[in-house]
């Protein structure tokens, strides 16, 4: 199995808007396996959630390395407090059931340096201790 990654860019500018820019992940498996027990490839998209406005990247449909390059603004209103996380999940779109969690990645908003873009590929992690990221 691989490790999930995504590469983002954050910047969070003086004015208190935060900008997010979802480029792309790789080694994404969907939780089901096909023929031969090989992982099927992912229908992916990204929701990115900050102090409860949630924004969705497009879906990306069957492949291992998804890319999307959407930008996403969140404005001084959405950044209440200094301690707040931004949280970037991914999802595997499936139109027969649920959708599946392949991972998150959480930013504390505190740790974003201002007017600097951060920008370096994350691996994801798991919800809880139980929930393996596949």
């Amino acid at each position: 199995t691989g490790m999930d990654k995504r590469d983002s860019q954050l910047e969070l500018s003086q004015r208190k808007q935060l900008t997010v820019v979802v480029v792309e992940a790789r080694n994404l498996f969907s939780k089901r396996t096909g023929s031969n027990s090989v992982p099927e490839k992912t229908e992916a998209y990204c929701v990115i959630t900050c102090n409860k406005i949630h924004v969705r990247t497009n879906t990306v449909t069957f492949t291992y390395k998804s890319v999307w390059k959407e930008k996403f603004f969140f404005n001084e209103q959405d950044i209440q407090s200094p301690d707040q996380e931004l949280l970037i999940s991914c999802w595997n779109s499936d139109k027969s059931s649920e959708d599946s969690f392949l991972g998150q990645i959480v930013f504390p908003i505190v740790n974003l340096p201002p007017d600097e873009w951060v920008k370096d590929w994350f691996s994801l992690k798991p919800r809880g201790p139980s929930e393996k990221v596949r």
